[in-house]
Formats: structure tokens, C-alpha cells, sequence
């Protein structure tokens, strides 16, 4: 199969698998049905999933804490696979900006395009509600930008904010 990152559907793993034999030694051998469970399981998973998952703190110079991108199963970080930009816009706002195309498995280039995203702030005090949001930029599908809001509903910094993209 070629093209991750793109989304796998179950026909992205070929053709239903048959037995060509009775399966004698599970041990050794594996039967087409659990092939096609796999294969059915591996799509599904794929679709549903989000494709990145980017921790950080709001601050005037935002960097990654810990970062995760389906295409980079390897956690590589230069190249193609350094950390995505992050641009603070404004206080509690931020632009997180991937790459255009990234390599797949086979070294072609495949397009990174987000569907929709969403934010979350983590490790803050439970009894303080606070909140945040998320958002693909439109006309930049590669971009997702982050705003953290106070108790107040005002964009401000000092959250640490956990965002996916799909």
C-alpha cells in the first residue's frame, strides 16, 4: 500500500485474501479470514483516528512539548518531519502550520490535508473551567489554528493545550 499519510479504506490493502490451502499450523501459518479481520480493523483504525496530535504550552514563543503525525511512525524530527511552525497571532491564539506534502513510505510525496480539529486544555487546575478551540484554516487545509480562552471566555496564554487534527 502506498500513500500514507492518506486515509486508508479496506480497499487500500488489496484484494479479499483466500486460503490457498487448508491452514494446518496456525502457528506458522495465518488463515484469510484473520487476514481480512486485520485488514478490515487497520482501515477502519485508520479512518477514525486523528493524524496529528501536537502538545504545547500558550506562550509568546510556542514550541512543542511532545508531537505525533501518522506519517511519521519513525518520530523523525528534521526534514519533513520537523516539528510543525507555530506562530502565536495574538494572546491565546495560535497558527500551527504543517507541511504541504510529506513522503510517504515509498518516498512520493503525498498532500497533508485536515478535515477538522480540535483542542483541549490539559493539566489545568479541575476546578477552574477553562476551555479551547480549534479549527482548520480554510484555503489552508495544512494549517490548524489553537486558541486558549480564560474562565472569562478571553483568549489569553499560560495553558497547555493538546491539539488533533484529522
Amino acid at each position: 500500500m502506498s500513500g500514507s499519510p492518506l486515509r486508508p479504506d479496506r480497499s487500500s490493502f488489496g484484494e479479499v485474501f483466500v486460503d490457498s490451502t487448508a491452514v494446518r499450523d496456525p502457528r506458522r501459518q495465518m488463515a484469510a479470514r484473520i487476514m481480512n479481520l486485520l485488514t478490515w480493523q487497520v482501515a477502519g483504525m485508520g479512518l477514525l483516528v486523528p493524524r496529528v496530535a501536537l502538545y504545547f504550552t500558550c506562550a509568546p514563543s510556542p514550541v512543542p512539548i511532545a508531537r505525533a503525525e501518522a506519517w511519521n511512525p519513525n518520530r523523525l524530527s528534521t526534514g519533513a518531519f520537523a516539528d510543525p511552525t507555530m506562530t502565536r497571532t495574538g494572546a491565546g491564539n495560535y497558527l500551527i502550520e504543517y507541511p504541504t506534502t510529506v513522503p510517504d513510505e515509498l518516498g512520493e510525496d503525498q498532500a497533508i490535508s485536515f478535515l477538522w480539529s480540535q483542542a483541549f486544555v490539559v493539566n489545568a487546575d479541575p476546578t477552574t473551567l477553562k476551555h479551547a478551540q480549534a479549527g482548520v484554516v480554510a484555503g489552508n487545509a495544512n494549517q490548524i489554528r489553537a486558541c486558549a480562552f480564560s474562565t472569562s471566555h478571553v483568549l489569553e496564554d499560560g495553558s497547555d493545550l493538546v491539539v488533533f487534527g484529522w
